[in-house]
């Protein structure tokens, strides 16, 4: 920290910050995703499930605004529950990284959207890792209440469970508010 005119500049803080708690995030995530008791197996259902998924988030990141500026998408989320409850946690996690990651190479390419304000190099790192920030702790939140009330994912027509799903969602949603 540097101190400016008897303020504290946090500006140097910040992007090690975000980048600490998206790592933090991640972190957690890939210990339960590979400690999980569902076997993960591969299927055409799931692929395309998890195909589908990545473009939905990637063209609505594109399409959100600055979390910033007031614009955050909270509807970004839901294509993450979406994951979460037809699939497995390693799926999901992959879906905001995966999906995170090539948003941010979109942009970083520039132009590829008609009447989108350029962003900077620096921004566009800060924006995404912010999103997987955002969604890892809400996809983090949502799995503690889905589990500890019982829920079992992927959700079949046998075990679901609509108290668990219910909360579980409300809880994803609340949290990126």
């Amino acid at each position: 920290m540097r101190r400016l005119s008897g303020t504290l500049q946090f500006k140097s803080i910040v992007p090690a910050l975000t980048f600490t708690l998206s790592s933090m995030v991640g972190g957690v995530f890939l210990f339960l995703a590979l400690t999980q008791q569902t076997p993960v197996t591969i299927n055409a259902e799931r692929f395309i499930v998890l195909t589908t998924c990545v473009i939905i988030f990637v063209c609505a990141d594109l399409l959100a605004g600055r979390i910033e500026g007031g614009l955050w998408a909270g509807y970004l989320n839901l294509v993450v529950m979406v994951m979460f409850f037809s699939t497995t946690l390693l799926a999901t996690i992959t879906l905001v990284l995966g999906g995170s990651l090539l948003a941010l190479i979109i942009r970083l390419q520039g132009g590829l959207l008609p009447g989108a304000s350029p962003m900077s190099r620096a921004v566009s790192h800060r924006l995404a890792l912010k999103r997987i920030a955002l969604h890892g702790t809400s996809l983090l939140g949502a799995w503690v209440v889905y589990t500890l009330l019982g829920g079992v994912t992927p959700i079949t027509f046998a075990n679901f469970a609509l108290l668990p799903t219910f909360f579980g969602l409300i809880t994803g949603i609340i949290i990126t508010q």
